[in-house]
């Protein structure tokens, strides 16, 4: 045999092995071998179980197919999965998958020799007799740490663990006591890597900022729940995933086998075997089920692939680089099957139609600030700006060259889509509140134009605003002042070129179209090489120590009440302040007006006034500065200013913008100094991030910020329309380094908007965030119906800068009933009230931020400060429109009260909790 001869081919491609994360070097099968029916303890739960034997046939076949990576846990059937895997048979040992190591004169298969991966945190005595006191067993903690990979070295018959996760977060220990327990157990040798499971995606961006700044191990893969149909995952995870170079394990990629044909359904009603009812008393597949397992049908049609499960295994490969599914199963011949998934190369196109078989809410703040894979519109008025470098998903190696076709053009159409469900609205009609912009459309480089013709012998007409008609060659650009909209006659046909119709609005849109050759088809993920055609990727905790000094500056509720008793607790929202934006849809004021608004709320005891640098394009700081400097008040009020934004876009003279633009360096300290010379002060007492960029670095972020605090130029630091685990990596960060932290969170939330209530709420509880949520009155669509006739009868209508339609539609209107029925419960005045005081109901230090143009909307306003509200009302209200938590809160909960992953370990009490300020019922 050749000394360098290659490696016995394996029967599938189980045996191609892929490094698992940038983090961990160690090479595993793509699929892994989910173990949680290895064992014979589950069958009465509606799980399944298998015995010894069973068991012991399935690994067998799964290594002897190239399999090399297992996953399993200390509790699955009741520690028999752990038993099984690391067990004997006999002198001489089962030939089971695993490789022999001698231990004395017996030769042990111990499980190591897989890749195994091994979690804690449940309580894997559960039920078992001897057992009278369960607590040390369950949790993060170092004691539950500690009696687990013990057990479970024991029960594996290893010395030590490949890949250790934390099973759930369990939120009543530290990030600080697990990081630092997990290390310990590295350095001990027992386990090899750190992964964690169902946890927040911040509070896993925490633990690893905290891991990075201290020299611990950092987790290196995250396990959880993702599949076509629950995608939640994608919202924060995802993101965080890829910034922080972490592998994928996602489970229930088949829906617990609710994935199948109808025939696979009626064969299983036929013989009797029913399927999994462990999550889910009914075995058979409820409406959404079947609707995506027909899309999957379909699909698997299209590609020649022989079953469905296979084709919803190759979606969640296809989304992003170091994809590892967790497949269970009892039988070998699903697990076979499975493997098809490996040779499936999924389309842009069949990728969207399986994701539009159902709705998928991104929510706050990805539906502002989009997930880092392409320019945002708060950044495209500053110029191109060409993307950088990102890993791409491994795809089958039979992967075809496909040139661009009609529709994936069409669906690289950057329509920013912004609160589509809520406001019920075409999204391509959004307008935003910006001076009209270019249009720039790029298609595919001129060296593709030949095969792009070739294949869907496209042609692009567009109707231009006074310009008629031009025709766009691929690799010629086109500038117009307009929205990309498809008409709906603008599908692909194979016979005539297809028109592509845009229709003229106030939005700048980038739009392009990726080259076919610039997507790795095998081997590890690759970099994609910048250029102008790739698209960009880019509880009961207590307070945190390092911000709750801090806090006091925004703690003037009930503590100085003057005339009217207006409370310091409520933001004047100055986007309405200045003159700049009236023809956008947002309404303006000229400077008298302004002057009175401020007057009003100055007068009635109001000290805490929230703008940005491109408010009314710039004329909201400017306004506000020189009222402060005329009514000589500046030191008694708490200013509010924010960059991110482009500050001069549309302004002349201004023609290269990028560099007022982004979270970047340069941007903050240009913005800094024009928004001091604007307010004509010294000093801004609380300057936030905009929104994040994706762009710019947390340390060069938090670094930046840190030196105007030193430099006296700034007093406090926000951060607004960010993902959750951004900041909760950011105040680590300051933590670790001695920086200044955020004190405050702003973003989008009111009784319908919920999405900020899955990460964010909990995140600022751990970390002791103040809370500054806008858009608290739906863009003021939350109104009678009294108030929509006034409107219509005046003429008045309402702000369309985010919906075209200034009239409530259905969901608004439910709500808006439902605010007038517990408005008339509590004595309220307005509707508007109710819904200020619903957000100051559910969280600690909550600064509601409250426009508008009129004094006598502003102080009826304050009338929210007074309103109790019970918890059977915020139910009510809650209960109005249906909000889907979504992963991972639906498994472990926000902290608040005692997991249903625990409580078979015994009662625990609730840490104490701050509380909201409420006023006291009569």
């Amino acid at each position: 045999m050749a000394m360098f001869a290659p490696a016995p081919a394996p029967k599938t491609k189980l045996g191609h092995y892929r490094v698992l994360s940038p983090n961990a070097g160690i090479h595993v099968s793509p699929i892994q071998l989910g173990a949680a029916n290895i064992g014979d303890k589950w069958a009465s739960k509606g799980w399944g179980a298998m015995d010894k034997e069973s068991s012991f046939k399935l690994l067998d076949a799964y290594v002897e197919n190239g399999g090399n990576f297992i996953d399993t846990a200390n509790g699955y059937q009741d520690e028999t999965s752990e038993a099984f895997i690391g067990g004997v048979d006999g002198d001489e040992g089962h030939p089971r998958p695993a490789r022999r190591r001698d231990q004395g004169a017996l030769r042990l298969f111990v499980a190591d020799y897989e890749p195994t991966q091994l979690q804690y945190s449940s309580n894997f005595k559960r039920g078992q007799s001897g057992f009278l006191n369960q607590a040390s067993y369950s949790g993060n903690n170092l004691k539950s740490m500690t009696i687990s990979v013990e057990a479970s070295l024991k029960k594996l018959r290893t010395s030590y663990i490949d890949l250790f996760y934390v099973h759930y977060w369990d939120w009543d220990t530290g990030v600080e006591e697990v990081m630092n327990g997990l290390h310990n157990l590295v350095v001990q040798g027992k386990v090899l890597y750190l992964g964690i499971s169902d946890a927040p995606a911040w509070v896993v961006a925490q633990a690893n900022q905290y891991a990075k700044d201290h020299g611990k191990t950092p987790f290196a893969v995250y396990q959880g729940r993702w599949n076509v149909m629950e995608r939640a995952f994608e919202r924060e995870i995802l993101p965080m995933a890829r910034a922080h170079g972490l592998a994928l394990a996602p489970w229930d990629v088949l829906a617990a086998g609710k994935f199948r044909t109808d025939a696979e359904e009626q064969a299983r009603r036929d013989s009797g075997e029913k399927g999994r009812t462990a999550f889910d008393p009914n075995w058979e597949r409820n409406e959404n089920e079947i609707k995506v397992s027909h899309a999957l049908e379909k699909v698997a049609g299209e590609v020649g692939a022989k079953s469905i499960q296979a084709v919803a295994i190759a979606y969640v490969m296809h989304k992003a680089p170091y994809v590892f599914p967790i497949i269970g199963g009892r039988k070998i011949e699903h697990l076979l099957a499975n493997v098809e998934a490996l040779d499936i190369a999924l389309s842009p196109e069949q990728i969207a139609f399986l994701e539009g078989t159902l709705p998928f809410d991104v929510g706050f703040p990805g539906v502002f600030i989009g997930d880092g894979t392409s320019q945002q519109f708060l950044s495209i008025s500053a110029g191109i700006f060409v993307p950088q470098p990102r890993l791409q998903p491994i795809h089958s190696s039979s992967h075809p060259s496909n040139p661009p076709t009609h529709d994936s053009l069409l669906k690289t159409i950057q329509a920013f889509k912004i609160c589509t469900e809520r406001r019920g609205a075409d999204p391509a009609g959004f307008k935003l509140p910006f001076k009209s912009a270019p249009v720039v459309v790029e298609l595919a480089p001129k060296n593709q134009q030949a095969a792009f013709q070739k294949q869907t012998d496209l042609g692009l007409d567009f109707e231009i605003a006074e310009r008629g008609y031009g025709y766009l060659q691929s690799g010629e650009f086109l500038v117009v002042t307009s929205d990309p909209r498809p008409s709906s006659s603008s599908r692909p046909s194979d016979q005539q070129p297809s028109k592509l119709r845009v229709k003229p609005a106030l939005i700048t849109v980038v739009v392009v179209v990726e080259p076919s050759d610039q997507q790795s088809t095998r081997g590890e993920p690759t970099l994609t090489p910048s250029s102008s055609s790739s698209s960009r990727q880019g509880t009961n905790q207590q307070l945190s120590k390092t911000v709750e000094a801090d806090l006091h500056a925004f703690e003037f509720r009930r503590l100085g009440r003057k005339r009217d008793g207006w409370d310091r607790s409520a933001h004047l929202g100055a986007a309405n302040i200045g003159d700049k934006w009236a023809s956008m849809g947002w309404g303006a004021m000229d400077k008298e007006s302004s002057f009175k608004l401020l007057d009003a709320y100055v007068e009635n005891g109001g000290n805490f006034i929230d703008t940005a640098n491109g408010y009314q394009d710039e004329t909201s700081e400017a306004f506000i500065g020189e009222w402060m400097e005329t009514r000589g008040i500046r030191d008694q009020l708490v200013i509010a200013t924010k960059y991110s934004s482009n500050f001069k876009r549309g302004q002349s003279g201004f023609l290269n913008q990028a560099s007022y633009s982004g979270n970047n360096l340069k941007s903050m300290t240009i913005s800094v100094e024009a928004s001091l010379k604007k307010l004509r002060t010294s000093y801004i007492d609380l300057f936030y991030v905009h929104y994040w960029d994706w762009d710019a670095s947390v340390e060069e972020v938090m670094n930046g910020l840190h030196n105007l605090v030193v430099q006296g130029k700034v007093l406090y630091l926000g951060i607004s329309d960010a993902p959750a685990w951004v900041v909760a990596q950011a105040n680590q960060y300051a933590k670790d380094h001695g920086k200044t932290p955020f004190a405050v969170y702003q973003g989008r939330w009111n009784v319908m908007e919920r999405a900020f209530e899955r990460e964010i709420l909990p995140m600022a509880r751990a970390h002791g965030l103040a809370l500054a949520p806008w858009d608290v009155l739906a863009a003021g669509k939350f109104r009678t119906d009294a108030e929509e006739q006034a409107r219509r009868e005046s003429g008045e209508k309402g702000r369309t800068a985010f919906d075209p339609n200034w009239e409530r539609n259905e969901n608004e209107i439910k709500v808006s009933h439902a605010l007038e029925k517990v408005a008339g419960e509590a004595g309220a005045k307005s509707i508007q009230a109710v819904a200020i005081a619903y957000v100051m109901h559910k969280a600690p230090y909550v600064f509601p931020i409250i426009g508008g143009r009129k004094i006598e909307h502003l102080l009826a306003n304050v009338e929210a400060l007074d309103i109790a509200l019970s918890p059977e009302q915020i139910a009510f209200l809650e209960g109005t429109l249906p909000f889907d938590v979504g992963f991972p809160g639906v498994f472990i909960g926000d902290g608040t009260s005692q997991q249903f992953l625990s409580i078979s370990a015994g009662i625990f009490v609730p840490q104490p909790r701050l509380q909201p300020i409420r006023p006291t019922r009569d």
